[in-house]
This record gives C-alpha cells, sequence and structure tokens, in this order.
C-alpha cells in the first residue's frame, strides 16, 4: 500500500476513533463565548449547505440531489428544535433560488458568508491562531437586520453512500477525499463497512461582529437517508449541540 494511502487511512481512522467514543469532534469556542452567550436570545438558523453522493469509485462520484433535500431538511428541522429546547427564539431562514436570484444584496451576503466560512475552516484545521478568534466579516449584519436576530447558525454536511461493487476500501478512501475536499481540514469516512455516513459541521456566528463563537462538528453512519425517518439527523445534530448551553435567563 502507497505511503501517502498509508498515512490517510491513518489519519481517517484517528479521526472516526474521536467521533466513535465522543459522539462528535472537539468543541471550539471563542475566548469571549461565554460572556457573549449570556445575551443571545434570537438565532436564525441559515438553510444547511448540503453535499451528496454516490461513491462510484472509477466512475466519479454522482450527485444525488434527492438525498441532498431530505439531509438538508431534517437538518434545519432538527436545529429548530433543539435550539428552542434549549431556549432561544428561533428563525427559520428560508431561502430560495428564486430569493437569490431576485434580491442582489441577500445574494451578495450568502456569498461573502459562504466564502469566508470556509476560508476560516481552513485557518481552524490548521490552528492557525493560539486561541479561537475566528470571523467571517460584515455579512452577516444583513441576517441580523432581516431576522432581527443576535446569531446565525451555519451547517455544512457532506453526505454519502456507495452503489452497488464499491468495495470497503474504496468506500473509505473515496468517502475521505469527498469530505476532505468538502469540509477543508476534515478528513473522516464511515468505516469500512458502513453502507452510508453523514459528517455535519455546525458553527454559531454572531451576526453583529461576524465572529464565529461557537463550532464543533461530528457524524453518523446510522441509515439518514429516508425521508420519513429524521430519527438518525436528529440524534447526531443533538449530539453535536449536547455541549451549547442554555439560553441565559
Amino acid at each position: 500500500m502507497p505511503i501517502k494511502l498509508r498515512s490517510m487511512i491513518a489519519t481517517i481512522l484517528a479521526f472516526m476513533m474521536v467521533l466513535t467514543v465522543s459522539g462528535c469532534a472537539t468543541v471550539k469556542t471563542s475566548p469571549e463565548f461565554m460572556e457573549r452567550q449570556a445575551k443571545i436570545q434570537r438565532m436564525a438558523v441559515l438553510p444547511p449547505d448540503v453535499q451528496a453522493y454516490e461513491v462510484t469509485f472509477n466512475a466519479g462520484n454522482k450527485p444525488l440531489p434527492e438525498l441532498q433535500e431530505i439531509v438538508k431538511n431534517h437538518t434545519a428541522s432538527s436545529l429548530i428544535t433543539t435550539l428552542q429546547s434549549k431556549g432561544y427564539e428561533v428563525s427559520n431562514a428560508q431561502i430560495s433560488q428564486k430569493d437569490i436570484d431576485s434580491d442582489p444584496a441577500l445574494r451578495n451576503a450568502l456569498f461573502e458568508i459562504q466564502t469566508l466560512y470556509k476560508k476560516a475552516t481552513e485557518d481552524i484545521a490548521k490552528g492557525k491562531k493560539s486561541q479561537f478568534t475566528y470571523d467571517i466579516g460584515s455579512a452577516p449584519n444583513y441576517f441580523a437586520d432581516r431576522y432581527q436576530v443576535n446569531v446565525l447558525v451555519l451547517t455544512r454536511q457532506v453526505a454519502s453512500k456507495p452503489s452497488g461493487g464499491v468495495t470497503a476500501a474504496e468506500i473509505l478512501t473515496t468517502t475521505a477525499s469527498i469530505v476532505t475536499t468538502a469540509l477543508l481540514g476534515v478528513s473522516a469516512g464511515g468505516g469500512f463497512t458502513a453502507p452510508q455516513t453523514l459528517v455535519t459541521e455546525i458553527a454559531v456566528i454572531d451576526a453583529d461582529l461576524g465572529d464565529i463563537l461557537w463550532y464543533n462538528l461530528g457524524q453518523t453512519t446510522e441509515n439518514f437517508t429516508k425521508a420519513d425517518n429524521p430519527k438518525p439527523i436528529d440524534k447526531l445534530v443533538n449530539q453535536i449541540l449536547s455541549s451549547f448551553p442554555k439560553r441565559k435567563e
């Protein structure tokens, strides 16, 4: 086995062990998180950014728009329910492609958030700063005004399932490649025998200042692919947000 492949698999397995044991990876928080969290009253959950693929190793990876919508809808619903259970007022920021096409300000704000958040997660993965003091600029201000909220909740996800005939090793390495590309700095596979994998990253952003206040990620290999069964994604979201504190009275 080539050294590079051995190294990648070792990294993946180490990451998977953390997820298996704890249910989620290490939580990262801003040094000012507790002070600012005490002032949070209203949140806006932005539409989850989901990529879904069928792993087909030799023929490329086939996008699965239907699975993408299933994951997106279950995740948004679960985020709202979980955060409401912690005492927060939560706004579901439902944004359609029509909204984006017809509103240049909305389009520009979303683009800036996605671009700068992607860059921030690259820096987070590299441990570029000694303290967790990352931000995504002023674009969240648009949503603070639009939804009258203190913070935004951003979610990125990669869902994958194998096609017939794909070997266990191919599932592992190809899923790892997909996730590494989509969630920069994160290498995670679904395990050697898992029929599907969902990796989810959640961040809470100060809507006024643009600072990333709280960040965590996790994965599930339970069957999350059914439109009529939100429980696997509910469980994952609850695991990732388990350490996010309740609203201060």
